[in-house]
């Protein structure tokens, strides 16, 4: 089992829609964790057809956390709800926490949680950390996982605040058991990369300008690619509705090619996707001289 760590940076969501949309083409067994200690949203998101609710506040993140007080190595399928709908059966989510407060009331639980998300097992764990900052419980989750993955806008703001984000905090993760081992987009032994959540037809420059960004800051971060904004394929997926027209949206064919950047048991595509050499452009240059 890996544990996939997704978090953004101020004024850049689009971690819950990536967690959702990564869970519904997910190659393998997954469990989508809310682990914002801000308090999750997929409940009042994920709802049937006719828009009725179909997730309770548990079992969820508040259970898991009990158990693993109690059992160092809680299963967190055991505490997760089906998603609805999808493009395949097997998706389930860790529904996060009701509130601020109830985040509070975790104090000191946040290693024993990290450390059973990232207990071997079957499948995979997509932990959704929300907005990532200094002091954030979560650091514990994001210091454990084998793959942190940034998630910006695609601006230029998005842009820089990603850059700013990253620079702080993979020099502050302590290191994993496999950080002898040297590879490219690796910082202390894990991977870390960044997705940009982005118009389809900006797309192409935003990743490319990213890419020289970061080069240009000297991170050894991989800008894996973007997920397309696609509000219709959002609700639909919310909704639970599934078939060819979801299939072939924007956001489905987006989340699908990100996969093998974020799965460190497969390989990343041999052939890049046309246009991703693509000259950064204005938008980098813009970048660059701020």
């Amino acid at each position: 089992m890996s544990l996939i760590a997704l978090f953004s940076e101020k004024s850049s969501p689009g971690t819950t829609t990536l967690g959702l949309a990564l869970a519904a083409v997910w190659p393998r067994p997954v469990v989508l964790a809310e682990c914002d200690p801000a308090g999750g949203d997929i409940a009042l998101r994920v709802s049937d057809p006719a828009g009725r609710p179909v997730l309770g506040p548990e079992p969820g993140l508040l259970t898991f956390a009990v158990a693993a007080r109690r059992d160092p190595s809680p299963d967190p399928r055991e505490h997760a709800q089906p998603l609805p709908g999808g493009l395949r059966s097997g998706p389930a989510v860790l529904v996060g926490l009701a509130s601020p407060e109830q985040g509070a009331g975790l104090v000191g639980l946040w290693p024993g949680i990290a450390a059973a998300l990232a207990r071997p097992g079957e499948g995979d764990v997509l932990a959704d950390l929300g907005r990532l900052h200094p002091g954030s419980p979560a650091i514990a989750i994001a210091a454990a996982a084998d793959t942190l993955v940034g998630v910006a806008c695609g601006d230029a703001a998005g842009i820089l605040r990603i850059r700013d984000r990253l620079t702080h905090l993979i020099t502050g993760l302590p290191p994993t058991d496999a950080a002898h081992t040297v590879q490219a987009g690796h910082v202390g032994g894990r991977r870390v990369v960044v997705v940009l959540v982005v118009e389809d037809r900006h797309a192409v420059e935003a990743v490319a300008s990213t890419r020289a960004v970061l080069e240009h800051a000297a991170l050894p971060v991989t800008v894996a690619g973007y997920l397309a904004l696609d509000a219709a394929a959002v609700h639909a997926l919310s909704c639970g509705q599934r078939g060819a027209r979801l299939d072939r949206s924007l956001l489905i064919r987006s989340a699908r090619a990100l996969v093998p950047h974020l799965n460190p048991d497969l390989p990343p595509p041999v052939v890049a996707p046309p246009g991703a050499e693509r000259s950064p452009g204005r938008l980098a240059a813009l970048v660059r001289s701020r």
